[in-house]
């Protein structure tokens, strides 16, 4: 298991498939979004709130990355409660082109994606910050 401060290594990320919380309240989202990425070969957890989210991670459920909805995160605070809790965590909103861009927690690597997404666009990005985090 990581120290809460270590990032995953190149090596770490070889070894394991990439490990992703689904932070969502619409649950045929969540799970087509999760089937997706499963049959992609990544780790899938899933959970419904922010709350949730909290749940799993104080679990010490090995988690790379959160992909949560930017309404979700903003209400509650996910961002700065994963940044001060977990900041080896990178964090992936999905929002409205016309909200407001979250500001960056600092210790996370902070991606955001529009909406409307495709599954493909949130596999890439996902990818793409496990890359970045892996260096």
């Amino acid at each position: 298991m990581m120290c809460p401060a270590e990032s995953p290594t190149i090596d770490s990320l070889k070894q394991r498939p990439i490990s992703v919380l689904i932070v969502e309240s619409e649950v045929l989202i969540r799970l087509s979004i999760s089937e997706f990425l499963r049959e992609n070969g990544l780790h899938v957890v899933e959970a419904s709130s922010t709350a949730e989210a909290r749940s799993v991670l104080l679990a010490d459920v090995a988690i790379d990355i959160v992909f949560a909805d930017a309404n979700l995160s903003d209400e509650d605070g996910l961002a700065p409660w994963l940044a001060d809790n977990h900041p080896e965590v990178a964090l992936l909103l999905a929002a409205w082109a016309s909200s407001r861009p979250p500001e960056a927690p600092q210790g996370n690597v902070l991606a955001r994606i529009e909406k409307p997404y495709t599954p493909e666009r949130v596999l890439q990005s996902i990818r793409d910050i496990a890359e970045r985090r892996a260096v």
